[in-house]
């Protein structure tokens, strides 16, 4: 119940962050914005009771049990969530503490969830419904979301800087190669496409072409950024404004983990399906004779 309430917060929060500006703006107040330390200090403030409590739910029976039953059957896990937040520490680059704290969110709510179901699994005559398979899916979302979330918050690495052809800039494990420009046509618009090869530890491992496109209605100039997606990461090419002497501007951004927010949140919904495909949750409507 609690964690219901938490999560109803959650999101009247980021509803009312979202659309007060607008109704700000409406009603003649003034413009007003609403940035990343507000929806992050939310997200702490919320968050980090929901993930504290969430592997207590499982274990615990409704208004039958007492709390020293769930705190020894976890006490254990939260010992080894803890040791895995110190390694994080001592081994992400620059001992970044939301890095540390994904890890130990994310680590308690997956031990938490394999424990329930050592539990589920131990105890004879009980099976796993819809029902149970749907929330073991939603807690490891929630395990998967977080780690994305606060990994991506804690490793992100961004560069800005000066290119021209033959030059290259390091970022992370990756090194960007500027190969040169080169202008293509399109159906509305000119391009001016950057060509950038891809270095991994020195091993070539693709290309990136970011482009400047100036389209003809409007004289609208847009950037057409590149990405390369990856399970671990995500890197990001923008072309900037050209500096003479061939030199363009460019910004290169490294987001570790990011698509494991995407990741968890599919792994929640779906988890919110199948726990609806329980069959107890399906009553035929009973017709009545007469």
């Amino acid at each position: 119940l609690l964690n219901n309430l938490l999560l109803t917060c959650a999101c009247a929060m980021v509803l009312l962050g979202t659309l007060y500006p607008l109704l700000a703006d409406a009603l003649g107040l003034g413009k007003l914005s609403v940035g990343p330390p507000y929806f992050g200090t939310l997200f702490v403030v919320l968050m980090a009771p929901l993930v504290a409590l969430l592997p207590f739910g499982p274990l615990t029976r409704w208004q039958r049990e007492q709390a020293s039953r769930p705190l020894a059957m976890l006490a254990p896990w939260a010992g080894l969530a803890l040791a895995a937040g110190v390694l994080a520490w001592f081994t992400a680059p620059q001992g970044q503490l939301k890095a540390a704290f994904g890890v130990v969110g994310a680590a308690w709510v997956l031990f938490g969830t394999l424990r329930f179901i050592w539990t589920r699994r131990a105890a004879k005559g009980r099976k796993f419904t819809a029902e149970m398979l749907g929330m073991v899916l939603a807690h490891l979302g929630v395990a998967v979301f977080l780690s994305g979330a606060l990994l991506v918050e804690g490793l992100s690495l961004q560069r800005e800087v000066a290119l021209a052809p033959g030059q290259q800039v390091q970022i992370g494990r990756y090194a960007l190669h500027f190969d040169g420009l080169e202008e293509l046509r399109g159906p509305n618009y000119v391009s001016d496409r950057a060509n950038l090869q891809v270095f991994k530890d020195d091993a070539p491992v693709g290309m990136l072409h970011a482009e400047k496109r100036r389209y003809a209605s409007g004289g609208q100039t847009l950037t057409e950024a590149a990405i390369r997606p990856g399970p671990l990461g995500d890197l990001y090419l923008a072309l900037g404004e050209p500096l003479g002497n061939q030199a363009w501007a460019v910004r290169v951004h490294l987001k570790p983990f990011v698509r494991w927010i995407w990741l968890g949140a599919l792994l929640m919904a779906l988890g919110g399906l199948v726990t609806a495909a329980d069959r107890r949750f399906r009553r035929s409507p009973e017709i009545q004779d007469g």
